[in-house]
């Protein structure tokens, strides 16, 4: 029985939408005087800050509360006025990917936000009414990918069954996830290849 024809398109945000989220991560680092790997590891390693991370992209621990309690875990002299935004300062548009979920929207696919949210500020230049029927962010419904329930709420907005669906993502547990839940996975790396994948996948021509 041949798949289903999609009518959705579910995509991520950061890393997918804009450059590498850990590359800004890295650069926010930098630029208090840390080790660019600082974050990750701190995240990594440090059993009480992983849980802060969570909570925070969860919409469970307001910025602020978390800056003030991530801060000193990356160094005594880090400011946590400002961090999230530090740590998001490098990040910036991917503007072959906004042009391709531009044109899928414009030729009548339900287009869905679906993103962990680390500081709302990201989105704030973005034209997210423009470019997407639904914005799903994980700090204002509470659960964060790859948790199932985040993805059965991405297809409750767009109104379709997971084989009516494509989710595009940079994290590999976040596709496998949406594979889980019976939605169409595609890894991203490189715009030039996902945009390829979905003009198949679509039937638009997107170049």
């Amino acid at each position: 029985m041949p798949a289903a024809t999609p009518t959705a398109l579910l995509i991520d945000f950061g890393g997918v939408l804009t450059t590498d989220v850990f590359a800004s991560f890295a650069a926010g680092c930098e630029a208090d005087g840390l080790a660019p790997d600082r974050f990750r590891r701190v995240v990594r390693e440090d059993p009480e800050a992983t849980p802060l991370f969570l909570a925070v992209e969860r919409g469970e621990l307001s910025e602020v509360a978390f800056e003030r309690a991530f801060a000193p875990r990356l160094g005594d002299d880090v400011r946590p006025e400002g961090l999230l935004r530090r740590l998001t300062a490098a990040l910036r548009p991917d503007d072959a990917m906004l042009a391709g979920v531009a044109a899928l929207r414009a030729a009548g696919i339900t287009t869905v936000l679906l993103s962990n949210s680390f500081g709302m500020h990201c989105y704030d230049d973005y034209d997210l009414d423009g470019l997407f029927d639904h914005v799903v962010l994980s700090g204002h419904v509470g659960v964060r990918k790859p948790s199932g329930a985040i993805y059965r709420l991405a297809l409750e907005r767009a109104g379709v069954a997971a084989d009516r669906a494509v989710f595009v993502d940079d994290l590999e547990q976040n596709v496998v996830a949406a594979d889980r839940a019976g939605i169409r996975g595609i890894r991203h790396v490189a715009a030039p290849d996902t945009l390829a994948a979905l003009e198949t996948t679509f039937g638009v021509r997107l170049f």
